[in-house]
C-alpha cells in the first residue's frame, strides 16, 4: 500500500507541475554559463519551460552565441520506449514558416542500429519508491544497466539538410559539434540533451531571429523485447518473440508518429 500511494504522489505532482505550463515554450531563453549536453538535467533543476501533451514530454529549447540547445524530461514508460525505439527529432526551419523545406535542417537521436537493440525491458521496471532501501537498490541497478547500454548503442546521429555534412548518419563523437546524449535518473524518467551549431541553421546569435522549429516522436514497427536474428551476410533470419508482447493499443501508438509545431526567437 506505501509503494502505491509513493506513486501515485509522484504522478500527482508531475501531473501538477505539468498542467500549470504553456504546451508550446513562449519565449526565447538564454542558456546556462555551466551548460553541459550529457543526459542530466542538471542545469534545469528539473525545471522545464513548457509541457507539450501532443508528445507527452517537458522540454526547453535555449541557446547562447554559438549553439542552440533542446532539453528534454520524459516521465511516462510508453513514451520513453517510442523514443528509444525510433528516436526523437528536432527539425529547424530558418524562414519561420514551417511549410517552407528549402533550408530545413532536422537532427535524429538516438539511433540504433537493427541488430544491436538495448536489452532493457521498460515494461518490468522496477517500482520507484521513497523509503525502501532494497527498492532503491533495484532502481539504482536498472537505472545504470539501461544508461550503459544507451551509452554502448546509441552511437550515431542522423543529420539531414546541413550541406557542409550532407544528409548522412554521423558519429556522436564527431567533430561537427552537433552533440546528442540521453540518460535515465533516478525516477526512472529519460532526460535528452541536444545541442546544434546555430551557423548551421543560417540563423545569426547576434539577431534576435525567429524560426519555427518541430519535435517529433517517429513511429516504429519495432516491437519491445523482439529479439531479431539475422544471417551471416547481414540479411533478415526470423525473430524470437517475448512471451508477454505489449497491448494491441501500445503498439499502435508506437508505428505513429506524434509530434508539435512552435516558434523560438533567439535570446541575445
Amino acid at each position: 500500500m506505501e509503494k502505491i500511494f509513493v506513486i501515485l504522489l509522484f504522478f500527482i505532482s508531475t501531473y501538477t507541475y505539468a498542467q500549470k505550463l504553456p504546451k508550446i515554450q513562449l519565449t526565447g531563453q538564454r542558456a546556462p554559463l555551466n551548460i553541459k549536453i550529457d543526459g542530466k538535467a542538471n542545469e534545469w533543476n528539473n525545471q522545464f519551460l513548457a509541457y507539450n501533451t501532443n508528445v507527452d514530454l517537458f522540454y526547453t529549447l535555449s541557446n547562447d552565441d554559438k549553439n542552440l540547445y533542446l532539453a528534454v524530461h520524459v516521465v511516462d514508460p510508453l513514451v520513453i520506449r517510442k523514443i528509444i525505439n525510433a528516436g526523437m527529432v528536432l527539425t529547424i526551419n530558418p524562414s519561420g514558416n514551417k511549410s517552407d523545406t528549402s533550408h530545413r535542417v532536422s537532427v535524429t537521436f538516438p539511433i540504433f542500429d537493427r541488430q544491436n537493440w538495448p536489452t532493457f525491458n521498460l515494461r518490468q521496471k522496477p517500482v520507484v519508491t521513497k523509503d525502501s532501501t532494497v527498492s532503491s537498490k533495484q532502481v539504482d541497478s536498472f537505472m545504470n544497466a539501461a544508461n550503459q547500454q544507451m551509452a554502448l548503442k546509441a552511437k550515431e546521429i542522423r543529420v539531414l539538410g546541413i550541406p557542409a555534412i550532407g544528409d548522412t548518419l554521423i558519429s556522436v563523437y564527431n567533430d561537427n559539434e552537433i552533440k546528442a546524449s540521453a540518460q535515465f535518473d533516478h525516477q526512472i524518467a529519460y532526460n535528452f540533451e541536444l545541442a546544434i551549431p546555430i551557423n548551421y541553421l543560417r540563423l545569426n546569435a547576434n539577431e534576435q531571429q525567429k524560426f519555427s522549429y518541430n519535435i517529433m516522436l517517429n513511429g516504429s514497427t519495432h516491437i519491445e523485447g523482439v529479439i531479431l536474428l539475422f544471417k551471416s551476410d547481414g540479411r533478415p533470419a526470423g525473430m524470437v518473440v517475448p512471451k508477454n508482447p505489449p497491448p494491441g493499443i501500445e503498439i499502435e501508438y508506437m508505428h505513429h508518429p506524434t509530434d508539435f509545431w512552435g516558434e523560438y526567437t533567439l535570446a541575445k
